[in-house]
């Protein structure tokens, strides 16, 4: 076993500080990090910025949360300013990096038990400094960071893949639904590099419609008239399941992976826990309580939905879901004071432009090929995230040594 002594021997610690309001604004200056609400799987996105910064993180530096939610990290991918909710930890070893956030994972417990708050733990300056630490000898800290830097820049690696595959199936439906730019394409007999094959899809000419101008033979309907709601509860071993909506900061069982469904601006998320997509999925479960900020139950009263037909509207459903102004449209039809309540009726109601299925079938196609890829990625992120749990202990704490090149070979990464 390495000996145990205190985070400061390993880092230096940077207490955040709010800067003046006056100076804080939604575009323009320097980047503010506040706390949690900003962080993503690995790296923060911000939604405010400073003129008047009072402290900083650096790129590289270990953003801790030490309000709220304790101990929740992310790496900083830019110089941030950062307010009184973090504290930016840097090595003063670079290989000591990923050791430093292992060993702070160790202890954590220890960290928030001696912490204050009666609802919320707050972390101070002196606790934060002298926090247990293992403290290895630079050998064994050198080789340890290498073997925990290959596994978490290989999750990072998948999660960036997966969220460009995201963003290019996001960027597709748009152009496809919002823009009809196939059709403009096709008007405009610009056919070059596929777009020709795809734009024969896609009717000559728009039409007027309760919901805009959209394209002739294409229907402004409501989300009724592909669904019905389902008596049953649909189990997750149902070859079925879709997707549960559900809201709150969940943390996702290791039977299914979670996506935020509104824009980070909103501080109250819609998440999407997403099934087995090997199977066809034809069922969708809206949750019908918990639009609270608090509120990590989860889905108290869920209610589930089948589509009407057997055409696949599954896919396209999903990505409408996931654009912000639907879901903001979502989030306006909630009622209810303490916890807000979306029913059966209302998330029906919804207005949606239904296209000719000839277009779903070639959307699926292409949908179908990129969540293939997403699902390997997240299955790969599954497999490394459960080896580090389980190897990390014993790695920072002296207790265990192992070939890194044989695991590789073996998992096939």
């Amino acid at each position: 076993m390495f000996k145990i002594g205190t985070l400061d021997q390993l880092a230096d610690i940077t207490m955040g500080q709010s800067p003046k309001g006056f100076s804080v604004s939604n575009d323009g200056g320097v980047p503010l990090l506040n706390g949690p609400t900003e962080f993503g799987t690995n790296h923060p996105t911000p939604i405010q910025f400073t003129s008047d910064p009072k402290r900083y993180a650096k790129k590289g530096d270990l953003l801790f949360c030490v309000r709220g939610s304790t101990g929740k990290m992310n790496w900083a991918d830019r110089d941030y300013a950062i307010g009184r909710g973090l504290a930016a930890i840097r090595p003063k070893d670079k290989y000591s990096k990923y050791f430093i956030k292992s060993s702070i994972e160790y202890f954590l417990n220890d960290l928030i038990s001696g912490a204050t708050g009666s609802v919320f733990s707050n972390v101070n300056k002196d606790q934060l400094h002298k926090m247990k630490c293992f403290i290895p000898d630079k050998v064994s800290l050198k080789n340890i960071n290498t073997t925990l830097k290959y596994f978490s820049k290989k999750i990072d690696i998948n999660s960036k893949l997966n969220q460009t595959l995201d963003e290019i199936l996001h960027s597709l439906f748009k152009s496809w639904f919002l823009k009809f730019e196939p059709l403009k394409t096709k008007i405009e007999e610009k056919h070059s590099n596929g777009i020709k094959e795809i734009s024969n899809f896609f009717p000559n000419s728009l039409e007027d419609s309760e919901l805009g101008r959209i394209p002739k033979g294409w229907e402004a309907s409501s989300l009724q008239k592909i669904i019905i709601r389902s008596k049953s509860k649909v189990g997750e071993m149902d070859a079925k399941v879709f997707a549960a909506i559900s809201t709150g900061e969940l943390v996702p069982s290791e039977d299914y992976f979670s996506k935020r469904v509104f824009s980070k601006e909103i501080k109250n998320y819609l998440k999407v826990e997403k099934y087995d997509f090997a199977y066809n999925p034809s069922r969708i479960n809206i949750g019908s309580i918990g639009m609270n900020k608090y509120d990590y139950t989860g889905c108290v009263s869920p209610v589930y939905i089948v589509f009407k037909t057997q055409q696949n509207w599954h896919f396209f459903v999903e990505k409408f879901l996931k654009l912000q102004s639907t879901n903001f449209q979502i989030k306006q039809l909630a009622s209810g004071s303490v916890r807000q309540s979306l029913s059966f009726e209302d998330f029906s109601s919804i207005p949606i432009i239904l296209p000719e299925i000839s277009v779903i079938h070639e959307f699926n196609k292409i949908y179908k090929l990129l969540n293939q890829k997403i699902i390997q990625n997240e299955n790969e992120i599954k497999i490394l995230t459960n080896i580090m749990r389980k190897l990390s202990p014993k790695l920072i704490s002296g207790g265990k040594t192992f070939n890194l090149e044989k695991i590789i070979e073996e998992k096939n990464f």
